[in-house]
């Protein structure tokens, strides 16, 4: 089916081709594609978008004839006096077609300079009047009014859904300044702000503009130079000016050696008069843009606990809106989906909880394998610390509960940055570090992330500032626990300035802090080795836990711990095991060795077995196993 324009144009292009063979037509024999006036009207929007005259009009009718119909292929194929020549050509156009002008066919001209129709130039010999002309699939689809998108841009970007979200009133008055300003120029604008909000922000920038989809261009990616890639610009173009799309060049984590190309695009895209936000948490330096900034105001605690009052429309209490706020940044389409899913599923069970569940799945981070992400499950019992560390991560855990009320609410610090939660844990291997994070990770109800710093620390300048910030701006939506081990590779004794690598081994752990410092979080380094840490680090960390080697006592606790209740056990005697000098890890490792000896065996665990994983796991220590250790035990 095709819209009115469309028809009546290829019912006026086919005439004009028989009047030149000198042939007599009537309407019947050539409408062969019927028409339907409830399709958009796609060449419409073309010819005015584009500023196509009439004759560049009926050009672009003939090329997209020659996809959708044989008869207008065979016409073209008679006019060419070729029958293997089924297309159009320029010289052809000009020749048979009404008002026809030679400046259509340069390449500046809309119908080239924004890809409309292309020049099929792989038969050799052809020149400007006599190759093929085509068009892209996108093209064709549009002029039917087929609204999709096309591939031609999927090397280098994906398409969005421009929706308006809910914006804080501050992010909607920068959308009107925005759309204020594009009512003025066609110039490139720019927009800097946190990642969470301004993707939002863009895709309603989008939808407000009538877009239907937003073209996001990750400049940090596979994007080539303009000067070697001129049909990703007009196709760019096309997407932008013509078939009404949006698009963004973004700038996040962009390294400084491909400043310059992007400098060249800002400069091709303001030239080509294309509409596009060019977006960075923050100004790029060496970065040549002119056009006009805005800055995206963060979105409060305030202004997120009315997000949430507009997407549950009542359903929830207060108190409990103020807890979703407080936790997860989400966007306004991103918060209306969870509570709309939510209210529909919960049934008899609590309303506050799906939606923290369903907030939780939505917010999940993406590390790029930099991080690993666990599934905490464990609680306080199966901690055994000493009641001071004990006291210390429960004071932890209520700093980090209730951070956003005291740091964003009550503005305790003066401003709602530079106060998240910091800690250090240190003590040997297997006392507990990791199992501490999983219970508050588990008790907040949080996903907890346990950062690989072999892929974050990089020997290239700048790469372990880049990499660090991906993990903090992934996992800042939800708030996850951040865990990252053997922090002593990068925050050991600080390294004394001797040439550009130490300075910026410095400025990496700067980083590291002034990030932790401002996640809206827990953040937590673990360490084996406390005194190879620098003390001018530990001073910025608000909280410094110390894991003990167990004592007998605890050992003895451990014990009665490590074999869970389904585990059949002969007589154990955990005061005789508890001689062994191990950690909790390696406790566990024991028990899991025993469980397999008698699995293997088919009978209960016996003190044999418990004997035989300890000299498995003390031959992995390096270890001798002392008959002191083993006194007294009944085998």
């Amino acid at each position: 089916m095709t819209p009115p324009l469309l028809d009546e144009r290829l019912d006026a292009v086919r005439r004009a081709l028989s009047r030149h063979l000198g042939e007599t037509t009537d309407a019947t024999t050539l409408a062969s594609v019927p028409s339907d006036a409830g399709h958009p009207d796609g060449l419409a929007l073309v010819a005015a978008r584009a500023a196509l005259t009439p004759f560049e009009t009926d050009v672009l009718t003939l090329v997209a004839g020659c996809e959708l119909d044989a008869g207008l292929r065979s016409l073209c194929a008679r006019a060419l006096g070729d029958a293997s020549r089924e297309y159009a050509t320029f010289g052809l156009a000009i020749a048979a077609l009404d008002g026809a002008h030679w400046d259509a066919l340069a390449h500046i001209s809309p119908l080239r300079d924004l890809g409309l129709v292309r020049l099929d130039q792989r038969e050799r010999g052809r020149g400007l009047t006599d190759s093929p002309l085509v068009m892209d699939e996108s093209v064709v689809l549009f002029l039917l009014g087929l609204a999709v998108d096309g591939p031609e841009l999927d090397a280098v970007a994906q398409p969005e859904r421009a929706v308006l979200s809910w914006l804080s009133s501050r992010q909607d008055d920068t959308l009107l300044d925005v759309l204020a300003e594009w009512d003025r120029s066609d110039e490139p604008i720019a927009v800097w702000g946190s990642t969470a909000d301004r993707e939002p922000f863009e895709r309603s920038v989008a939808a407000a503009t009538g877009a239907r989809s937003l073209w996001r261009l990750v400049a940090s990616g596979d994007l080539p130079d303009p000067a070697d890639d001129g049909d990703l610009l007009r196709r760019l173009s096309r997407e932008v000016r013509v078939f009404g799309a949006a698009a963004v060049l973004d700038l996040d984590d962009l390294e400084p050696a491909r400043v310059a190309r992007v400098s060249r695009w800002v400069r091709r895209l303001s030239e080509s008069r294309v509409r596009v936000i060019v977006s960075s948490r923050e100004a790029v330096p060496g970065l040549r843009f002119h056009g006009p900034i805005f800055e995206l105001p963060e979105a409060s605690l305030g202004e997120r606990v009315e997000l949430w009052q507009h997407a549950l429309d009542g359903a929830s209490p207060d108190a409990d809106v103020r807890r979703l706020a407080g936790q997860f940044r989400l966007a306004g389409d991103d918060a209306e989906a969870v509570a709309a899913g939510a209210l529909r599923s919960h049934g008899n069970g609590s309303l506050f909880d799906a939606l923290w569940a369903a907030s939780r799945v939505r917010a999940r981070a993406d590390l790029g394998g930099m991080a690993e992400r666990m599934r905490p499950s464990a609680g306080w019992d199966d901690l055994v610390l000493p009641p001071r560390e004990q006291h210390a991560l429960r004071d932890l855990l209520r700093h980090t509960r209730h951070r956003s009320t005291v740091f964003e609410e009550w503005q305790l610090t003066g401003s709602g940055r530079g106060a998240g939660v910091t800690a250090l844990f240190a003590g040997p291997s297997g006392t507990g570090k990791s199992l501490a994070a999983e219970v508050i990770a588990s008790e907040l109800a949080v996903d907890l992330y346990r950062v690989d710093l072999s892929q974050v620390v990089s020997k290239y300048i700048g790469e372990t500032e880049k990499n660090l910030r991906r993990v903090f701006d992934a996992a800042e939506r939800s708030g996850a626990v951040l865990v990252i081990d053997e922090a002593d590779a990068l925050f050991g004794q600080r390294t004394a300035v001797r040439d550009s690598h130490d300075r910026y081994a410095n400025i990496e752990v700067s980083y590291l802090l002034q990030r932790m410092e401002s996640y809206r979080g827990l953040a937590v380094l673990t360490t084996n080795l406390r005194a190879n840490i620098d003390d001018a680090f530990v001073r910025r960390l608000g909280f410094i836990v110390t894991f003990p080697f167990p004592d007998p006592e605890q050992r003895n606790d451990l014990w009665q711990r490590a074999f869970g209740p389904g585990v059949p056990l002969a007589h154990l005697e955990t005061r005789s095991l508890a001689q062994l000098t191990l950690s909790g890890g390696s406790i566990r490792n024991v028990a899991v060795n025993a469980a397999f000896l008698a699995a293997e065996r088919g009978s209960p665990v016996t003190m044999s077995d418990v004997l035989e994983g300890a000299r498995s796991e003390y031959g992995k220590l390096d270890r001798p196993l002392t008959s002191t250790e083993t006194a007294g035990w009944e085998l």
